[in-house]
């Protein structure tokens, strides 16, 4: 692998969410973030890692938070991350992580469209077993409480 790659990192909606909406913590520092994420990646030369979890100490808020990254993309000479979730390092948990309930959370995107793209109670309906898949909970949670931030009703 080339020791000269540019690493680029984006801030997902999701993880925009996770910070003003669900940590209340104003708005977000989106070139702070990208520039020490992208100085953490130049550095630790990374090779084989597609996901990381990274500790950032948020000065407006004096938090400790835990970024959730992902590799998207690799082209030539450079690869593109992206802020997927964003949480207080305390509320992490190994358990979940171990159990995949992380992923599933911070890989549940949010629909600012407002259009319906699915009914999941049709879904629900339709699926045997009754239950509804952890992915779609998550998914429904993100979007109720988006909705309900941007109508101003919390």
């Amino acid at each position: 692998m080339n020791e000269y790659i540019i690493h680029k990192v984006g801030i997902s909606l999701e993880a925009k969410f996770d910070y003003e909406d669900c940590l209340e913590l104003g708005i977000i520092p989106k070139t702070d973030i990208k520039k020490l994420v992208e100085q953490y990646l130049t550095i630790r030369k990374l090779q084989k890692e597609r996901y990381l979890r990274l500790k950032y100490l948020d000065e407006n808020s004096d938090k400790m938070l835990l970024l959730f990254i992902k590799l998207c993309g690799e082209f030539s000479f450079m690869q593109i991350w992206s802020v997927k979730g964003i949480c207080f390092e305390r509320d992490f948990d190994d358990e979940l992580e171990f159990l995949g309930i992380n992923r599933n959370w911070y890989e549940s995107p949010i629909d600012i469209t407002g259009n319906i793209k699915y009914d999941w109670v049709k879904d629900l309906n339709k699926d045997t077993s009754g239950a509804i898949p952890q992915v779609k909970i998550y998914r429904i949670e993100r979007n109720i409480i988006y909705e309900i931030r941007k109508r101003g009703i919390l």
